[in-house]
């Protein structure tokens, strides 16, 4: 065994362990003791904090225009929180987001990404066989641990894809199948649509990879949660979805599209009032959760903050699709951070949440140096031709 391990550690980097470590410290930040770390200073609050300093030493990796963004709205939030003064929450929001640079810790081969991928979505597989088989985590909510393990068993996604080898593809579609029967089991609609969507977009990558329709798709993916809450009490009369409620119904126990969310979201509309362009400077979590991602940064924030974070996924992906849109790796992580978004619909992961939910961003960030990595070299290669 331990001549194995000396082979295996020989063969692929230590890194390859490195998205594991930050799949177990996610779900560690929302357990009760991340929850209860250093007497009510969570770790949702200090982690995120550290992920900002990662960003600033990896200020000159990132391309100038994502920083850019990304600053404005940094000021832009703190400065509507200032009416509010819930900077707990607007610290946790914004700094969260820093989790896009942590990719830049480390320069991974590309032999280590199916390593890397494999062993971080077994440790969520195993984590989600544990709730549902042996109680392990029972105080937590089904729909919330769900989530959270979906966000991990993307990768086996990724796996699939990028795979050459049709045994290992034989044997990733098998972990794909059991963990949509896990995700099942925690009555997670919204996370089994997430895996179906990242699945078919990966299994169909040429087509999306078509400029226009790729900027259709993800534009749709990240308004999405705007256009469905606001379109929900038309979409729930129209007649041809009755089937697909009663299927919902018989298979699941929710007797509506949406399980009652659109009432929340009603609620949460009067709640906004007149402050919908600017916000109010406070998190709706002090209240209710919100069920939409849009609905959750209008309040806080408004309408400009929701526009603001749009702005810094669309300049992320378009950066990642200028230079890398023919390569699998980075192509395939953005069409699960994609497939992750639709799920904002009815809940709010990415952003204003009360929690450091960092896991989806991990995605970006893996596409996003990945793609400087292959720039970088090609302009190398270039310098040298030319030299030449």
């Amino acid at each position: 065994m331990k001549v194995y391990i000396n082979k295996l550690l020989k063969i692929y980097d230590i890194q390859i362990f490195y998205l594991l470590f930050l799949n177990v410290l996610m779900i560690i930040i929302l357990s009760s003791f991340g929850q209860t770390f250093l007497f009510g200073a969570n770790l949702s609050f200090i982690i995120p904090l550290l992920f900002f300093l990662v960003y600033i030493s990896n200020f000159r990796r990132i391309p100038l225009t994502i920083s850019v963004i990304y600053i404005i709205l940094i000021l832009y939030t703190l400065a509507i929180t200032l009416a509010g003064k819930d900077f707990y929450h607007w610290s946790i929001s914004v700094f969260t987001l820093s989790s896009i640079s942590l990719f830049g810790l480390i320069k991974s081969n590309e032999k280590n990404y199916l390593p890397m991928m494999t062993l971080s979505s077994l440790f969520s597989l195993v984590l989600l066989i544990s709730y549902n088989y042996f109680g392990v985590l029972s105080n937590w909510n089904p729909n919330s641990i769900g989530m959270f393990a979906t966000f991990g068993l993307l990768g086996f996604i990724f796996t699939f894809k990028i795979t050459k080898s049709n045994v290992l593809k034989f044997f990733y579609l098998i972990l794909i199948i059991f963990s949509v029967y896990c995700i099942y089991l925690t009555d997670s609609r919204n996370n089994i649509m997430i895996f179906l969507i990242a699945f078919l977009t990966n299994f169909f990558m040429n087509f999306f990879n078509n400029k226009f329709i790729f900027r259709v798709y993800y534009l749709f993916a990240l308004f999405s949660a705007m256009l469905i809450a606001k379109l929900s009490t038309w979409i729930n009369n129209l007649t041809y979805l009755k089937p697909l409620v009663e299927f919902s119904y018989e298979y699941t126990g929710k007797g509506t599209i949406f399980s009652d969310r659109d009432i929340f979201w009603g609620y949460i509309e009067i709640l906004i009032g007149n402050n919908g362009l600017f916000g109010n400077g406070v998190s709706l979590y002090n209240y209710i959760y919100s069920h939409n991602i849009f609905y959750s940064i209008q309040y806080f924030f408004g309408i400009i903050g929701f526009m603001l974070y749009v702005l810094l996924i669309i300049v992320i992906l378009e950066y990642i699709y200028k230079y890398s849109k023919k390569d699998k790796i980075s192509m395939s992580v953005v069409y699960i951070f994609i497939a992750i978004c639709f799920g904002q619909i009815s809940e709010n992961a990415l952003f204003t949440s009360d929690l450091a939910i960092f896991l989806p961003y991990i995605y970006l960030s893996i596409g996003l140096f990945r793609t400087r990595e292959l720039n970088v070299s090609k302009l190398f290669l270039n310098k040298k031709e030319r030299r030449t």
